[in-house]
């Protein structure tokens, strides 16, 4: 009972310190930003009345946007300013995008890729690069640059041709999942 007490007296000391530090915290960047400088644009943004018939609206003109497979956007409030709309779909959008890949899908078709690139991303002939670790935004911008032709090779521009959007994002998430390390030299 004793060891408890202390226990929860020592948690409710850090507590309230930690809750002192995040005040100040506040205080400090709140002092900050009051000296930001403007560039004379009025700060006044006028609010917008969340008609559900306009949010409906939003919501249909939506279901028009074609999206990559996975993502998926909605209407969180609607803003006087289109640029703050954008902004926030794309927000969306690319939440989506991290649940929408397979790497064991990805996995099962890199076996046509491991003759080059090796299914474990190492790299088998001198001319191919490591795919292992690398972020899957770069490998689904270099796929699907093969495949549109934007960037040539021999065997990728062929390869690519076959890949659909999901092969593409799978094989990325596949990828991008192998952990690598380097060694610095001594």
């Amino acid at each position: 009972m004793r060891k408890t007490a202390s226990t929860l007296a020592l948690a409710c000391g850090i507590a309230a310190g930690l809750a002192a530090v995040a005040a100040h915290a506040r205080s400090d960047n709140m002092q900050r930003m009051q000296q930001f400088k403007t560039t004379g644009t009025s700060l006044d943004i006028p609010t917008v009345a969340q008609d559900p018939a306009k949010v409906a609206q939003l919501k249909k003109n939506l279901e028009a946007v074609k999206l990559p497979p996975g993502f998926r956007i909605g209407v969180y409030a609607i803003v006087p300013d289109a640029r703050f709309l954008v902004a926030l779909l794309a927000a969306l959008a690319w939440c989506g995008a991290a649940d929408a890949a397979d790497p064991a899908a990805g996995k099962q078709k890199a076996r046509m890729c491991q003759v080059c690139h090796g299914l474990d991303g190492i790299a088998r002939l001198p001319e191919a690069p490591n795919l292992a670790g690398e972020s899957t935004l770069y490998l689904e911008r270099q796929l699907k640059a093969f495949r549109a032709g934007e960037r040539k090779s021999p065997q990728m521009s062929v390869v690519a041709q076959a890949l659909s959007d999901a092969d593409i994002a799978n094989l990325a998430a596949w990828y991008s999942s192998i952990e690598i390390t380097a060694k610095m030299p001594k």
